[in-house]
């Protein structure tokens, strides 16, 4: 009797544990408040265009018929540049003209590209390589871009690659709860991990409080999506309902020396900065976080887009919990 009555409350204390895990991982909601800003990237690591609508597709956000992120300039050796390279492209300025994209240099005559979805019959296809990424394609874009692109950064060898829908889409990245890893049900075209970023101007506020020597703002990190709420609330959020449209949670951001580059000087922070600071307030919290992320601080969240649709600033944000 006394071995039934305790086998009894083994499994009555099992059972109430599992209910009260369940019951404390609920998925509920909560409205945020609205979109602040939306931005649009359409050539990689140039400054972004902040636009007050955007498509939200599931290879990344899309203004008219210009996808995010969806040209980019690569090296001689096929590796695609960013502002962790070559900071002066925080200098150079993106623009939609008509039915045209426009990046204007100082001291440059303007490049004005127009919108291609096809393969040129004469196309050169590079095959780039952008950090685990070995495989992302583009066309060439030709000699007049390679030659506008040479000149203003002052080398050989650079040239212009477009996504074009002949080509093939690589393989996103995903947390998947012990480590990073390639997410093939989610595309991308040449984004760092995922189609959409997310960053909270609370959070941006809170760093940039912590540090006396430079002024912080969103644009260091390049989101698509800015919210205001409670600062770092974001790294609680799963799912993000605007509209019709439905983000899920992929990762949170990784930071490098990228956050380091003054976007109105087109220069490396002399203090590194706001690198430093999120080293000491910004880790991954658990061992198996620290090494995944090969202990970079995390900041932002990344999300893919399981639900399409079109995204206005001013609209409310409901945010799902675990």
């Amino acid at each position: 009797m006394a071995l039934k009555n305790a086998t009894y409350a083994i499994l009555t204390s099992v059972a109430f544990i599992s209910a009260y895990l369940l019951w404390k991982r609920r998925k509920y909601n909560k409205n945020i408040g609205q979109v602040k800003k939306l931005v649009i990237y359409p050539v990689k690591s140039l400054p972004g265009i902040e636009v007050s609508s955007l498509e939200f597709t599931k290879i990344g956000v899309k203004y008219s018929y210009w996808l995010d992120r969806s040209i980019a300039i690569v090296n001689s050796k096929n590796v695609i540049v960013t502002q962790r390279m070559k900071p002066a492209l925080a200098l150079l300025k993106q623009s939609f003209v008509g039915d045209e994209l426009w990046i204007e240099a100082p001291n440059q005559e303007t490049l004005k590209i127009k919108y291609i979805n096809h393969l040129n019959e004469d196309a050169r296809v590079i095959t780039a390589t952008h950090f685990e990424n070995k495989n992302m394609k583009g066309m060439d874009c030709g000699d007049e871009y390679a030659n506008w692109i040479q000149k203003y950064l002052q080398g050989d060898g650079f040239r212009i690659m477009r996504y074009v829908q002949d080509l093939s889409l690589s393989d996103s990245w995903k947390w998947t709860g012990t480590k990073l890893d390639f997410n093939k049900d989610e595309k991308i075209v040449f984004h760092d991990a995922n189609a959409i970023h997310v960053i909270n101007n609370c959070s941006v506020a809170d760093i940039n409080n912590k540090i006396p020597e430079e002024e912080i703002t969103y644009r260091r990190f390049r989101p698509n999506i800015l919210i205001e709420c409670e600062a770092y609330t974001e790294d609680r959020f799963q799912e993000l309902h605007i509209n019709d449209t439905l983000l899920r949670k992929q990762l949170k951001t990784g930071r490098c020396v990228f956050t380091t580059v003054d976007p109105d000087k087109g220069t490396m922070s002399s203090v590194k900065e706001p690198l430093l600071t999120l080293r000491k307030c910004r880790m991954p919290t658990s061992k198996v976080e620290a090494a995944a992320y090969n202990r970079s601080p995390v900041f932002g969240i990344n999300f893919s887009v399981e639900k399409q649709g079109i995204i206005n600033v001013n609209d409310n944000i409901i945010a799902s919990y675990f």
